[in-house]
Parts: structure tokens; C-alpha cells; sequence
């Protein structure tokens, strides 16, 4: 399922064809500018129970898109009311790809603040608290398959005082060996146990695949690197593919990246999410991290059903997006809708007065980033049979998994949009 991005050899041609402002073109010079990515596979909340004594160790294995490595760093989350007290942690790298614990690595202790231990703050399911550990200067280990990124092994331990952990689920109805199993050159996985294996880091065995405490691994490179951020619901999640969290601009992001040029995704979309929760989490989680890009979807079916005041609803949110966006330098990505049908694609779930309403939502968004204000993710014309005016929508065949979300293909069709379509939004990112 790869494809190659098209490194343009016009740019003029290329900011041309996607009609891009000037002023558009200069927030992305600005953008660019980190050399902190972030790796992160999603963000559905879960819990998990934390009562045996001593505590949990969790230990995450995720390799970022870059070979010139500094430091990581771990990230937490926190949807609950609860603050967790005493987390300890520890990083390190391996160079097999099929070492999965690293029992024999070189560790080295994550410091929060100066401190020994971190207090990750009682937060919300719109206001998430976050805390990330100091910068790790864990020596980056060649790859002994000489594959394109960089095997980082961390471990967390979290005492049994704090009696449930917030954890990330794995994406609902998909075991957790599916979800956090190896993609290629994409390792991602996660073991928990009870006991504490940062103290004792050459011990560590698992009692089963989990979903993980930590929420992600930010790297600091010698060079530049981009971060793309995703808020929306299960849609732009990638629910139902077949490694869910592997939606479209993930896919793009993969395609496009070079150790060189690494890109990678921090996957903020949350299954189940109405509007009014990825708003919160945009406008929460975008000023904490920065990225240089964020795909917001304007239209969710989990909405309430749609009417005027609902899709009017819908757009207030999405200036919103834009706003926290422009305040941050972060490029926005504005996506339309998809069809929403019987798993048959046979029928619509919506009237055709109803999906008027949402095209009508679609088209507003197309002349809104017409003026260079975002850049456009149309997956309505790329997934769509039709735009016609007073006929529902169905899905394009072989692009739908059960009537709402894409199948892979669908994912892939978007994403290739993204890299050398009309859209050419991982194009212009790195074309800026």
C-alpha cells in the first residue's frame, strides 16, 4: 500500500494549483520552523485499574520517522478528575526491530522538572491536562534492518495510590495486539504488568498487551521536522482500517516521510467525539503542542441530526479551529463530509433535503479555503458518487467499510489526494 509523494519542480506551479494566498504561504514558512515531532496513534480515552500493589509499569515501543535523534521525551493525558501522582520513568533504543521489551538496552531516567517523579494534573474530556518528562538524551541505535526511522523502547510506572490510570483505548471492537501490532517501519506496541520495571528495567515480562499510559514520544532532531495534528471524530480516526488510528494523513504522512525530512502525526481524533469535544481538544491541545499542520473535520454525524442550526453550529466551530490555528502558526486543513449510508451502500441514512444540508456545509467550506484562509481536504468529492443538489449521496464503490467510515481503500484514495491530488496538502507543506 505504498505510493511515492512527487517532489514538484515548479513551486510557483504548485502553490498556483492549489490557489494559496501569500499570506498562507508565509504562516507555513513559519510553521516549519520546529525540529520537535511527535508520535502519537490516537486519542480515544480509556481507563484502566491500578490497584495491585506496587503499581503498573507500561511499557511502549514506537519508532519515530528520523535517524538524527537528540532526545525524547514521553507525554501523558489526562481525561480525569483524578490527578496521578508518582509516575517514574525511563527511555531507551534498540536497533532490532523484533526485540520487543529491550530488557538489555541502555535506560536512562526521565526527570520531570528536575524532579525524579511527575504529577500528571486532573484534567477533562475537553481540556485534557498534559505532562511531558524532560528531554531524554537516549542515544538513537541504528536500525539492524536498515529500516527508515529510529526504535524507541519507554517504560512508565505509576504506584497503586493513584487506583486508575487514563489510558488510551485501542479503537474499540479491535484487539490490542491488532491495534498496537507492527506496521512496517511503523512499530508500534504496548505490555503492561504489575510491578515496577523502571527500578528493575532487565526484568520486564508482560502480563498481556495493553493500551498504553503514556499518550505519545516527542523527538527532537539536529534538523527540521513537521507534525501534523487530527481532530475529528472516528472518521478521521481511522476507526475501521484495517491497523485502526492508520487514517489518510497518516498514510500521506508515512509516504511523504524521509529521515531526512521526517513527518509524523500526533492522531487526535477520537471515536464516538461530537463537535464540541475535538473543538475543546483542538483548542486545548493545539497551543500545548504546536504542530506545523492540523486536519479538522467542519461536519460529524455525531452530531444531533442535521438542520440549519446545526450546520450553523458547525461553522462557528470551525472558525474557531481557524482561529486557534492563525494564533498558534499552525497551517489548518479543513475537511468536508462523507457519505452516511446503509452498510450496503444502497441507501442513504439521510433524506436528500438533509444531505443537501450538509453539501451545502461542503460548499461553504470549499469557498472558505478558496481564499487561502485553510487548505482543503475535500473527501466529499473524493469519496462521494455525487454533489448533486436534491440527491443523497452514496459512497464511491469499493471505498466504504460499513456505510460511515472508509475502508483502507478509501483511506488510501484520500491520502494519495493529499500527496499528488488536488488537495497536495503534504505537497505544499513541504514545498512552502
Amino acid at each position: 500500500m505504498a505510493y511515492e509523494l512527487t517532489n514538484p519542480a515548479d513551486l510557483a506551479a504548485v502553490k498556483q494549483q492549489l490557489g494559496l494566498s501569500t499570506s498562507m504561504a508565509a504562516l507555513a514558512a513559519r510553521s516549519k520552523s520546529s525540529n520537535i515531532g511527535d508520535r502519537q496513534l490516537m486519542n480515544n480515552f480509556a481507563t484502566d485499574g491500578n490497584g495491585s500493589a506496587p503499581g503498573k509499569t507500561y511499557h511502549m515501543k514506537n519508532a519515530v520517522p528520523a535517524t538524527d535523534v537528540l532526545a525524547v521525551r514521553i507525554v501523558y493525558q489526562n481525561h480525569t478528575a483524578a490527578a496521578i501522582a508518582g509516575i517514574k520513568a525511563i527511555a531507551s533504543s534498540s536497533a532490532s526491530p523484533s526485540d520487543q521489551y529491550n530488557n538489555a538496552g541502555v535506560w536512562t531516567a526521565a526527570t520531570f522538572g528536575g524532579a525524579a517523579t511527575g504529577t500528571l494534573p486532573a484534567g477533562t474530556a475537553t481540556a485534557p491536562a498534559v505532562l511531558k518528562t524532560d528531554w531524554i538524551p537516549v542515544v538513537p541505535l541504528a536500525r539492524s534492518d536498515a529500516g527508515p526511522s529510529t526504535i524507541y523502547h519507554v517504560r512508565s510506572f505509576a504506584p497503586n495510590t493513584n487506583a486508575t490510570l487514563p489510558t488510551v483505548g485501542n479503537g474499540g471492537g479491535v484487539s490490542p495486539s491488532t491495534t498496537w501490532g507492527a506496521r512496517a517501519n511503523e512499530e508500534w506496541s504496548c505490555a503492561v504488568n504489575v510491578g515496577d520495571f523502571v527500578a528493575s528495567p532487565t526484568t520486564f515480562t508482560a502480563a498481556g498487551e495493553g493500551s498504553p499510559f503514556a499518550i505519545a514520544i516527542e523527538y527532537m532532531t539536529a534538523a527540521t521536522t513537521l507534525t501534523v495534528m487530527n481532530f475529528g471524530d472516528s472518521i478521521r480516526m481511522g476507526y475501521v482500517a484495517s491497523a485502526p488510528g492508520n487514517c489518510d494523513i497518516v498514510v500521506a504522512a508515512k509516504a511523504a516521510s524521509t529521515p531526512a525530512r521526517p513527518i509524523s502525526v500526533q492522531n487526535s481524533a477520537q471515536g464516538g467525539s461530537n463537535s464540541d469535544t475535538y473543538i475543546g481538544l483542538a483548542e486545548a491541545l493545539i497551543p500545548i503542542h504546536k504542530p506545523a499542520m492540523a486536519v479538522y473535520s467542519v461536519f460529524t454525524p455525531n452530531d444531533t441530526a442535521p438542520t440549519a442550526a446545526t450546520i450553523q453550529a458547525q461553522k462557528v466551530k470551525r472558525g474557531r479551529f481557524l482561529k486557534v490555528c492563525q494564533d498558534n502558526g499552525v497551517i489548518p486543513v479543513l475537511s468536508t463530509s462523507v457519505p452516511n449510508t446503509n452498510a450496503g451502500n444502497t441507501a442513504s441514512t439521510y433524506s436528500a433535503a438533509v444531505d443537501d444540508l450538509v453539501k451545502a456545509l461542503d460548499n461553504d467550506t470549499r469557498a472558505l479555503c478558496a481564499t487561502g484562509k485553510a487548505l482543503l481536504l475535500d473527501l466529499s468529492l473524493i469519496l462521494s458518487n455525487t454533489q448533486t443538489a436534491g440527491v443523497a449521496r452514496l459512497w464511491k464503490t469499493g471505498l466504504n467499510a460499513d456505510g460511515l467510515h472508509p475502508n483502507d481503500a478509501g483511506y488510501l484514495a484520500s491520502a494519495s489526494d493529499m500527496t499528488v491530488g488536488a488537495g497536495a496538502v503534504i505537497a505544499y507543506l513541504l514545498a512552502a
